[in-house]
């Protein structure tokens, strides 16, 4: 469940999420290292991924909303975007995850980050608080 969860966490940050106006991050191929801790469990990882111009003019509603079905049937119940990303909170019917309060912030159109807090569904109403954090960087054209 953890890995399933890291890797839903990881395809995510590989999306950048976009504003009404369009995002404005530079298509090409970018790396993104993402760490989750849950517990005492720590694990990184790292990952490469293609960009397209669409996917980087995206809005940051609509990817969170991608993201959030992503995630065990989770919904957006509340959003705000920034003029450098966006804060959101979701809510999420079935495991791995109840609740999520998240964060992505534009540091330029080469780069991002994202991260919050994840609670992770242990069973019997008992949740674990996981933090995510994950940086992306674009690296170069995306090769052939």
């Amino acid at each position: 469940m953890f890995r399933t969860s890291l890797v839903a966490c990881a395809t995510f940050a590989l999306v950048p999420l976009a504003s009404a106006a369009p995002a404005g991050f530079t298509p090409g191929e970018w790396e993104t290292t993402l760490t989750m801790t849950a517990g005492t469990i720590n694990q990184t990882e790292s990952q490469k991924d293609c960009m397209n111009a669409q996917e980087a003019n995206a809005e940051y509603e609509t990817l969170v909303d991608e993201f959030a079905g992503g995630m065990g049937a989770c919904t957006v119940s509340s959003f705000t975007e920034r003029s450098n990303g966006a804060d959101f909170t979701l809510t999420c019917s079935e495991p791995p995850f109840t609740t999520a309060t998240g964060y992505m912030n534009k540091v330029s159109s080469t780069e991002f980050t994202l991260g919050g807090v994840f609670n992770l569904d242990l069973g019997g109403g008992n949740t674990l608080p996981a933090t995510l954090v994950a940086t992306s960087s674009r690296i170069g054209v995306c090769p052939n």
